[in-house]
């Protein structure tokens, strides 16, 4: 962390204007470096790496929903946002690993001449 953790309910202006800071330089970056260091070989390789992505931010979602009620009395409220979290979790899972990434799996290998690009756009 750049920044001493604190309440996790307060988060500080610098350590959030440093998240937007991140992200303004991740997009800006990327579309300024260029294409020319990129290559996409395999359209079934790019896919598969970034649905391992998808996997960790699931499970790090899983992890912040225990660990955002941990010093929480157990309450009705409580268990049926465990319940909510846990149903969008599962729709985000059935969303992307049913259709999407076979899908964004498929549209890549056609783009030959493309692909870096999409590959680019589409999973950053």
């Amino acid at each position: 962390m750049l920044l001493p953790d604190g309440d996790v309910r307060q988060l500080p202006p610098a350590r959030v204007a440093l998240w937007l800071l991140a992200i303004a330089i991740d997009v800006l970056g990327n579309t300024r470096l260029g294409l020319r260091h990129l290559a996409v070989r395999s359209a079934e390789h790019w896919a598969d790496r970034y649905s391992l992505v998808i996997i960790l931010g699931l499970g790090e979602a899983v992890i912040s929903m225990g660990s955002a009620v941990v010093h929480t009395p157990i309450a009705i409220r409580i268990v049926v946002a465990g319940f909510l979290g846990t149903a969008l979790l599962a729709a985000l899972w059935w969303a992307y690993f049913g259709w999407d990434s076979s899908e964004g799996e498929r549209a890549l290998a056609a783009a030959a001449r493309t692909r870096t690009m999409l590959a680019r756009d589409a999973y950053t």
